[in-house]
């Protein structure tokens, strides 16, 4: 796990810098050979909104640090940088998906500005690179269901917690 965050931040740091037109301050192997695999698609990236911004949502709840707002192929998009040993199937990343689409929530709530799309980019170190862009309202109900989900978990383990102090 330690590996995998410390690739995943190095390849974050590396396209962040790309993005703001500043010297790679990264010289490892394997994060510069995944920037090689996802740079064709930072390249489509253009008018950047967010870099690497914390942003909440009132309606939803929560907060976090959104990688990319910004145009993809024209379009203004939430875009997440991930890494990856091996190639991700899309089934196998919805969490992904519901992230972006939290972010586009929060971004919309605060800017007033539709997000049209979701991207999420994966380098992986077998070579493969995929690129997913998605609409978030397909997301959009699962991303509730998932934040509802969590309060009532928590609110349980406050009610089971609660019960034991007494």
């Amino acid at each position: 796990m330690r590996r995998a965050a410390k690739r995943g931040s190095a390849l974050h740091r590396l396209v962040e810098e790309y993005i703001k037109n500043q010297t790679p301050s990264v010289r490892d192997v394997l994060p510069l050979g995944l920037f090689k695999l996802i740079k064709p698609y930072v390249d489509q990236i253009n008018n950047v909104h967010l870099l690497e911004t914390i942003m909440y949502s009132p309606k939803l709840t929560i907060a976090g640090q959104v990688d990319c707002v910004a145009e993809y192929n024209g379009k203004l998009s939430v875009i997440d940088f991930k890494s990856a040993n091996s190639e991700r199937k899309e089934n196998w990343i919805e969490n992904y998906f519901l992230q972006c689409t939290a972010y586009a929530t929060m971004y919309e709530e605060t800017f007033k500005t539709p997000v049209e799309q979701i991207v999420v980019l994966i380098a992986a170190e077998d070579g493969s690179i995929n690129a997913y862009i998605k609409d978030k309202k397909d997301y959009m109900d699962e991303l509730m269901k998932s934040i509802d989900g969590f309060y009532k978990y928590y609110e349980e383990q406050n009610k089971d917690k609660i019960k034991q102090d007494n």
